[in-house]
């Protein structure tokens, strides 16, 4: 099993350097904004650790393979115009202190505008198209169930970090 830190490094091509009172990234300036994004939203949401945890649409044997079966971004993009609790946004801001708002773009970054707790203390389900799958960020069993019937339509599966499977309800369902 790959720990998260290489993970990390293999899925953002970045090099993690944690210590006690700092993380040290080294990237390039748009991976800086994708990796800043997701410590952020995972201190925020998660109590999974800094890293937080990320839950895949994907019709790899295992999301982080570089060889398989890839969802395109036409095809996502197609599936989000279908879907009418679906908005493609093509970015994603969060607030980092006082008063300072770090914005990520990316042509595949959607959001699902029926989620129950959309909009509520800043809550928001983001979907992001990345090297052939769809992430979601610290999902719960609601999002994952969305994710679970996106994947029935793009025929894929839902899969998260460390390769376990997930269900339609949410749960998970087979253990790597």
């Amino acid at each position: 099993m790959r720990t998260r830190r290489a993970l990390f490094k293999e899925y953002f091509d970045c090099n993690v350097f944690p210590a006690p009172d700092k993380v040290t990234i080294v990237c390039s300036l748009d991976q800086l904004a994708m990796c800043l994004l997701c410590l952020i939203s995972s201190r925020a949401l998660s109590n999974r650790g800094p890293m937080g945890y990320d839950i895949y649409i994907t019709r790899k044997e295992n999301w982080f393979d570089k060889l398989g079966s890839e969802i395109t971004l036409s095809e996502w993009i197609a599936f989000v115009g279908s879907d009418p609790e679906m908005r493609l946004d093509g970015y994603a801001e969060a607030e980092v202190g006082q008063g300072k708002m770090l914005r990520v773009e990316s042509a595949g970054l959607a959001v699902w505008i029926a989620y129950s707790k959309h909009g509520k203390d800043g809550n928001m389900a983001w979907f992001d198209f990345r090297r052939g799958s769809v992430v979601a960020k610290n999902p719960s069993p609601e999002i994952i169930a969305k994710m679970s019937s996106i994947a029935r339509v793009l025929l894929a599966k839902v899969q998260g970090d460390e390769c376990e499977l997930y269900g339609i309800d949410g749960n998970v369902i087979a253990q790597r």
